[in-house]
């Protein structure tokens, strides 16, 4: 009863149309959104996994986990983390999936890159980023077995908390491309 509340029709049913701005920048297509963002820049990079099968990319799940805790060529652990905090505000990979609407037998996965970062860091940030994805050291072997153990710790326990949102994960794999590559 406290909570401010709007009525219908003090919300517009038509969504906002956001200016989109696409360019080509070293043979890539980037798209960018001009809004007052207070000299932050978010960023949202898309890698494309389509050449991965099922099983290849279950064990690519880990991958992400991976970057930012492993060393990379120029930089120790800490070092890397204490510059990700020193120039970049959020950084975030995982994999995602994407599905076009109409072809739900279809669907496309991804690395992706979630980033905001101060302008005036970007071009460190940009470094840093080019560091983690094409120098992290995967041949860390002992670390990489720690990490592994404990994210399988970790999916243990999140199965015996949330036993049904994994059965309606599995579930819904049957329905869709997108269902099969998240489950």
């Amino acid at each position: 009863a406290t909570l401010p509340t709007l009525s219908l029709k003090e919300v517009n049913d038509t969504p906002e149309l956001i200016a989109t701005k696409e360019a080509i920048i070293d043979g890539v297509t980037v798209l960018v959104h001009p809004l007052p963002t207070h000299g932050i820049v978010h960023l949202a990079m898309y890698f494309p996994l389509s050449q991965f099968s099922l099983e290849e990319l279950t064990q690519l799940s880990l991958l992400p986990s991976f970057f930012g805790d492993l060393p990379t060529e120029h930089y120790t652990v800490a070092q890397l983390q204490q510059a990700i905090k020193t120039y970049i505000g959020r950084l975030h990979f995982g994999l995602e999936t994407f599905a076009q609407e109409d072809h739900p037998e279809c669907a496309t996965p991804y690395l992706s890159v979630h980033a905001s970062v101060l302008k005036e860091n970007m071009v460190k940030a940009e470094e840093l980023l080019r560091e983690v994805l094409l120098h992290t050291r995967l041949d860390e072997r002992e670390r990489i077995r720690e990490m592994v153990m404990q994210t399988a710790e970790e999916v243990r326990q999140i199965a015996i908390h949330n036993g049904h949102a994994l059965g309606v994960t599995c579930a819904l794999a049957h329905y869709s491309a997108q269902a099969a590559v998240n489950e």
